[in-house]
């Protein structure tokens, strides 16, 4: 093997070897099943759910109680100041329950809870696919890259071999120069692998969430840092939980009775100073259980909107990562149409050509070498695209509008 060539795989290798910034190490996990067990016991999703389905079953609780009784006071203002004792008037309202009501409320109560409890099944059982899924497909990337690694040493021994046979006389001139070209496609090949890596590594990070550094605590951090200021879903998640909290006082200024301004008129009053009542009325909070349901109810559904901020976080982060490893790849791939295959089949075309002008090289060869350009010089304009779709998949993953891209077609 030459030094130029030993050189040349190096650098390569070096080149599409850059780890991510969001790295994933699998050797953290004994197997398949713990990660998937570390995931179902800290994504920020299931958390959610499990606060959902608390707060789906408080209002179950209190949704069949009792409207509080209302206790009203008043006075006869005509009384007031006439020598005697002011007309007094003592009123007890107590709201009765429409006909059924109480079994509607109950049966929807059932109902949410059931869904809330189905929800947070299916969300186990997806993360769980998920999990397992991605591990298999990042497990079967690293397989990949070692037969494709195994293939770009016996291709540049074959080149090597080409260079030795041409050097002597016994060989064609497009021999290494097709063997380089074939080299260069398992490069390439190596490219988008080592992307795809990236790629997973990105997802199974992200399905551990942010909870997986917080386990012990059973409580979320804001949002990652990583994660793209001023992106749309994570404004919108922001905008869920100001929302869960604005709820959450409103309940809890709802614990206190009810405050009210009361009037009548009677005609009936035998006494004619006693027709007209004004006072106040006031609820008497008997249904504490109740409230207090309402209230941790409401303490549970921000709970679940902050988990479900978190997890916002952790997915969009990973589609930034997943983004960026594409369009390193789609870069990697570009770079190696454009200074390796195109160049290369170019030259073993020219070669050929000599060759067959000679009477050296079957013309079929030769038709064999003009296809390779044709292929080569598609597959550069194909690359351009590809980077160009990048982009704009990572403006997208940034929640940006797409920018003007920044490379020019060849």
């Amino acid at each position: 093997m030459s030094r130029h060539n030993l050189l040349g795989v190096v650098v390569a290798f070096v080149a599409l070897s850059v780890q991510p910034a969001w790295a994933f190490d699998p050797g953290d996990f004994p197997d398949r099943l713990a990660y998937r067990d570390a995931v179902l016991s800290a994504h920020p999703s299931l958390a959610a759910a499990e606060q959902a389905l608390v707060a789906a079953d408080l209002r179950r609780r209190a949704a069949t109680a009792w409207p509080d009784p209302m206790l009203g006071v008043g006075v006869a203002p005509a009384t007031i100041g006439s020598g005697g004792m002011p007309g007094v008037e003592v009123q007890l309202t107590v709201p009765l329950p429409t006909p059924g009501g109480q079994r509607a409320r109950r049966a929807a109560g059932d109902a949410g809870v059931d869904m809330a409890n189905a929800d947070r099944q299916m969300a186990r059982v997806e993360l769980a696919a998920m999990a397992m899924s991605t591990w298999e497909q990042r497990a079967l990337v690293d397989q990949a890259l070692l037969v494709n690694d195994q293939h770009s040493v016996l291709l540049l021994q074959l080149e090597d071999v080409a260079r030795a046979r041409y050097a002597v006389g016994v060989g064609a001139a497009a021999a290494p120069l097709m063997a380089g070209s074939e080299r260069a496609m398992v490069d390439m090949d190596r490219a988008m692998l080592l992307a795809d890596r990236d790629m997973f590594d990105a997802e199974l990070a992200q399905l551990l969430g942010g909870g997986a550094r917080d386990a012990a605590s059973g409580s979320f951090p804001d949002p990652d840092e990583d994660a793209p200021a001023g992106h749309p879903a994570l404004a919108a998640d922001a905008a869920a939980v100001k929302m869960a909290r604005a709820d959450l006082a409103m309940t809890r200024a709802d614990r206190w009775p009810m405050l009210g301004l009361m009037g009548t008129w009677s005609s009936m009053a035998p006494d004619p100073m006693a027709r007209l009542m004004v006072g106040v009325e006031v609820s008497v909070p008997l249904q504490i259980g109740a409230r207090r349901s309402l209230v941790a109810a409401a303490e549970a559904d921000v709970a679940a909107a902050t988990a479900r901020q978190r997890a916002t976080a952790d997915r969009v982060t990973a589609e930034v990562a997943r983004a960026e490893a594409d369009l390193r790849r789609a870069h990697t791939v570009l770079d190696i149409q454009r200074t390796r295959l195109v160049p290369l089949a170019r030259a073993s075309l020219e070669s050929m050509r000599a060759g067959a002008a000679s009477g050296m090289d079957d013309p079929d060869a030769l038709i064999a070498a003009e296809r390779q350009v044709r292929e080569a010089e598609l597959g550069l304009v194909r690359a351009n695209t590809a980077v160009v779709l990048a982009e704009i998949a990572l403006d997208m993953a940034r929640g940006r509008v797409a920018l003007a891209p920044s490379t020019q077609p060849d």
